[in-house]
């Protein structure tokens, strides 16, 4: 019923937000929305939901993917949820911090309880609220994302990398866990890994979503295009199938010199049917291992941004949004792993 509340939305001017569960591995978006960016394409504000002070990249990602590629505003978060009442204004500003890296602009804090009772106390502190003995200092957090949110929602994003999402790939291995499990665990430790060298290796992406690129991909001589984003160079990762659709443009921006990085064996199956990927469509893209330094190295002309330690190594813990307002450019950096 999504358009029909959207529709109903948009009549009474009211933005239509939210967030989906199962987010976060590709099972779990398989069996509960069965593609989670095509879903967040019917929201005016695409959103997602961080409890528990988790770091979840890839669920952060696909929202911000989509707002970019589709225009929109910026990404909703729900957050602070299920944090304990130890999770301190440190706390909270890491949280804040790495999710407006990777596009949050709108916060929505678990604010205030409507009840004491049962497990409310326990599972979902400590409320921004009276209860709270800091609350009223609370603006010092406030002000700082208030700016922060005008700021990341100015200009037009800078990512010149897209990288194919793998979840029709997820839908091929889902059957009896005797058979399934162990195709169904590599594909999601690969698809956590490649979005961890990317984000860590401070090299921008974007997901590209197969049935959105169906309706909004596009190859010119700008680059490969889907929605209002053009990229320079698109990564397949692992896949088992993969659509003629997204080949179809692959194959014709490769061949008009765009970077297309094939990593690891090419998918077997194309519209989820068994068929061998012609060899001159495969001449045109370079093959990778499933090796982050490799991927990197190959990347590297596409680079913006680079932090490193004195002594000259990447610091492996930063997190970056850049965008281009005309002839200035903002940048924002954030920790994205917590101190240990």
């Amino acid at each position: 019923y999504g358009g029909q509340i959207k529709a109903w939305c948009r009549e009474h001017g009211i933005l239509f937000t939210g967030h989906l569960l199962g987010e976060n591995t590709l099972e779990e978006m398989t069996r509960s929305t069965g593609e989670i960016m095509s879903t967040l394409s019917q929201w005016d504000i695409p959103g997602c939901d961080m409890l528990a002070n988790r770091h979840e990249y890839t669920t952060v990602k696909q929202a911000q993917s989509v707002a970019r590629q589709l225009g929109k505003p910026g990404v909703l978060c729900e957050i602070y949820g299920v944090t304990n009442w130890d999770f301190d204004f440190r706390g909270h500003k890491h949280m804040g911090d790495w999710l407006a890296a990777l596009g949050v602009t709108v916060r929505i804090p678990h604010l205030a309880w409507m009840t004491m009772k049962g497990e409310a106390k326990r599972d979902y502190p400590s409320p921004i609220d009276g209860h709270a003995p800091w609350h009223e200092k609370y603006p010092i957090l406030e002000d700082y994302y208030a700016r922060l949110r005008m700021i990341m929602e100015s200009g037009k994003p800078v990512a010149h990398i897209a990288v194919v999402h793998p979840s029709e790939s997820c839908w091929m291995q889902l059957g009896p866990d005797s058979t399934t499990q162990e195709a169904r665990q590599r594909l999601e430790e690969q698809y956590q890994e490649l979005a961890g060298w990317l984000l860590f290796g401070l090299q921008d992406f974007d997901y590209v979503s197969e049935e959105l690129l169906s309706d909004y991909g596009s190859v010119g001589k700008d680059g490969f295009g889907a929605g209002e984003m053009r990229y320079d160079a698109v990564v397949v990762p692992p896949l088992c199938t993969i659509r003629s659709s997204t080949l179809a443009l692959l194959d014709s921006f490769a061949a008009q010199g765009g970077s297309v990085f094939l990593l690891g064996e090419p998918p077997a199956c194309v519209d989820g049917v068994r068929r061998v990927i012609p060899k001159e469509v495969l001449s045109g893209f370079r093959r990778l291992g499933f090796d982050k330094e490799a991927l990197l190295g190959a990347l590297e002309s596409f680079r913006e941004v680079d932090v490193r330690t004195a002594g000259g190594e990447r610091t492996g813990r930063i997190l970056y949004q850049m965008r281009r307002e005309q002839e200035k450019r903002w940048l924002f950096l954030a920790h994205g792993k917590e101190d240990t």
